[in-house]
């Protein structure tokens, strides 16, 4: 059973569906949260009275995204996600820093999920009507364990799924060499274009810069926009790779000595990535 909103302190509902946060009976009035900082909101709530680590963080609101940021991005996150949750009057004391390990959500600190179809469930009731817990399988996916089934802890939980993801994408990564090493070998290397990642598509020049950006609803003027307004410069590094996943106005550089190609080169491409949060600041 999915989970539909959260109240918080009884006062403000949080609604992890949307990204967004409104006081109780007034659906209406919503302030949306940037999608890294409501996840980190979901985990930490999914985990009351226990510590999250940075590390979880960072694989639950980023890497499970696509995306790979600095640790000092949690911390940004963190601070955006606080002032959110106070200007809707909810208790300065919800989020605790926990110096080097992490940050966590008080275990009385009042929480009330509310599941579809169903009416809100306090902690108490969810025990007393040994009601499913959710578990956090990654961003996009909750799901509950059936009655009566071993609930993991949390932290192994997040490590468990983050170290299957982890396998997944290089089970995905193996399969798309070998397909391209055959694929190669049967055609030969003069019949098969240049390669550009299957998710990734010209731009235009930078100068002597080639620039590729990723598949999305984006439309091309928004990459543009982004490479003149923060003034990006041709440098050394000629191939640029451009990320952005909307809604989020996050976006990542990957620059690279060579284009990156499917079949074998005398030299391993070294690449650069740039990371710019939603406020604009490059990582």
């Amino acid at each position: 059973m999915g989970i539909k909103t959260i109240q918080l302190e009884g006062n403000v509902v949080y609604a992890p569906i949307t990204h967004s946060l409104y006081k109780a009976g007034d659906s209406e009035n919503q302030v949306a949260l940037a999608i890294p900082a409501s996840l980190c909101l979901l985990s930490l709530l999914q985990h009351k009275g226990e510590i999250v680590s940075h590390s979880d963080l960072l694989s639950f609101a980023w890497e499970a995204r696509g995306m790979m940021v600095s640790p000092n991005t949690v911390y940004q996150n963190m601070s955006i996600l606080r002032k959110a949750l106070e200007s809707m009057g909810v208790s300065s004391e919800m989020i605790r820093t926990v110096p080097k390990r992490g940050f966590m959500i008080p275990a009385g600190f009042p929480v009330e999920f509310v599941y579809e179809n169903e009416e809100s469930i306090s902690p108490a009731d969810e025990v007393n009507m040994a009601m499913p817990a959710p578990v956090l399988h990654s961003a996009g996916e909750i799901t509950s364990l059936p009655p009566g089934s071993a609930i993991p802890s949390a932290p192994a939980a997040v490590k468990k799924n983050r170290k299957r993801h982890y396998v997944y994408f290089g089970i995905a990564c193996c399969m798309a060499f070998l397909i391209t090493t055959a694929a190669t070998r049967y055609l030969g290397n003069d019949t098969i274009p240049a390669y550009i990642a299957p998710d990734f598509s010209p731009l235009g020049n930078v100068k002597d810069c080639q620039v590729f950006r990723n598949y999305s609803s984006r439309d091309d003027a928004f990459f543009t926009k982004f490479i003149a307004d923060k003034n990006v410069e041709c440098g050394t590094q000629k191939w640029w790779y451009i990320t952005n996943y909307p809604p989020s106005e996050e976006v990542s550089i990957l620059r690279c000595s060579k284009e990156l190609t499917a079949s074998g080169s005398d030299k391993t491409p070294l690449c650069t990535s740039d990371f710019y949060s939603e406020n604009g600041q490059q990582q």
